[in-house]
């Protein structure tokens, strides 16, 4: 068995044996209670408890190619509602919304809605990839108060986190091309001088 033969078959080995990289990724995502603070006014915006839970989901294509500011890929669908107000993709600010990838997986959300400095708005942010553990905090405010909470988002579905372990598929690839170099220099011969 020659190298080349060798390079041939691991090149091979890694085209067969890589997972076919999605085009859409979900995230579900929960904003927990416990942490909420009110920073300005009294109450709770649109008709929040005090110390709410809340829950949603995005999703990104990320095969149409489109990114907004700085980098970040936008989103193709949210589902999210705040207490009485459901937002939409149109509610979105793009100045301050996207999702940046990391290994073809989510690793940092950044969402804002409506308007923060002139009417009612949302924001929240998660970041598994500039954090040594994944950071999170959301903002919630209406036109009467604001409540804001820090390390209370979780997340599931198509998301990265650091220090990852190999797929037993990652460690069989890379166990047999070991394998197959070790025979390769086993084998060989030593030509005559």
């Amino acid at each position: 068995m020659t190298i080349r033969t060798i390079v041939a078959s691991a090149a091979l080995a890694a085209l067969v044996a890589a997972p076919a990289s999605a085009t859409i990724l979900h995230v579900d995502f929960t904003i927990h209670p416990g942490n909420w603070v009110q920073a300005i006014g009294a109450g709770s915006p649109f008709g929040l408890s005090s110390d709410p839970g809340i829950s949603g989901s995005l999703e990104v294509d990320t095969t149409d190619g489109s990114f907004a500011i700085y980098g970040f890929q936008e989103l193709s669908a949210i589902n999210y509602v705040t207490g009485t107000r459901t937002w939409t993709l149109a509610d979105i600010d793009l100045w301050n919304s996207g999702v940046r990838l990391q290994n073809g997986l989510v690793g940092v959300f950044d969402i804002g809605f409506g308007d923060l400095a002139n009417g009612p708005f949302d924001y929240f942010l998660w970041d598994a990839l500039d954090q040594p553990t994944a950071y999170s905090a959301a903002v919630i405010g209406d036109q009467i108060s604001t409540i804001v909470c820090n390390a209370c988002i979780t997340v599931s579905g198509d998301v990265w986190t650091p220090g990852a372990v190999p797929e037993p598929a990652t460690w069989a690839l890379m166990l047999a091309g070991f394998g197959l170099a070790g025979a390769a220099l086993r084998r060989r011969r030593p030509s005559p001088a």
